[in-house]
């Protein structure tokens, strides 16, 4: 008995006080955006939206314009992921199953491209991207999104591939598939659960972006 309770002195309480800490901001964000106007800033303070109201969220999407800064987001966050996936699978197919002269010094170089701040490189993709006539243009960010995230993705897939057996792959081409259309059919299926993975290594360097007004 004396156990459990210094058990769950030492973890419980703790990870209890933690989970507080943490979800505090986003219950006061939620209940703020519920409230009247006059009973935000009103005392004493009330911590139950009583009476709330959905208006806040209707001016913020109609009037502030996040309706538009949504959209773009969403277009540019899911082309990202789209050709980023389908790209790092195909580069990860070919570090590990092809042998190729330099394929060493391809490997280095991808790894190498991160550690390169991402802040180094605003300056210079802005004068390319303003010669190109693309500022303010949403094709830009996936070029850039798309460019930082394409090695470390590769290689995670890479690794991937690589535990995938090769004799799978060798019996869809005896059967008549091309090795592009084995990769989509067989490999691609199999990686399914793995290829969840690269989406949260989106870092941070992307969550600027969420709110693009395009």
């Amino acid at each position: 008995m004396l156990k459990r309770l210094d058990r769950a002195a030492t973890l419980y309480v703790p990870l209890l006080a933690a989970m507080l800490f943490t979800l505090l901001p986003f219950y006061w964000t939620i209940i703020t955006s519920l409230k009247h106007e006059v009973d935000i800033t009103k005392l004493p303070i009330k911590y139950l939206p009583i009476p709330f109201t959905f208006e806040n969220y209707k001016i913020a999407w109609d009037r502030v314009g996040f309706s538009v800064f949504f959209k773009n987001s969403l277009f540019v966050s899911l082309s990202t992921v789209l050709i980023v996936l389908v790209l790092s699978v195909l580069t990860g197919y070919a570090l590990s199953r092809f042998q190729f002269r330099g394929k060493r010094a391809f490997l280095l170089m991808l790894l190498c491209t991160q550690f390169i701040p991402g802040a180094m490189l605003l300056i210079p993709l802005f004068m390319i991207f303003k010669t190109l006539g693309m500022i303010s243009n949403p094709l830009s960010l996936i070029i850039t999104y798309s460019t930082f995230q394409l090695p470390f993705n590769s290689i995670l897939m890479s690794g991937f591939v690589t535990n995938i057996p090769e004799q799978l792959e060798e019996a869809a081409m005896v059967d008549g598939c091309s090795r592009l259309k084995a990769v989509f059919l067989v490999i691609f299926p199999i990686l399914s659960c793995r290829v969840s993975s690269p989406p949260p290594y989106l870092r941070s360097s992307e969550r600027g972006t969420s709110f693009c007004s395009g």
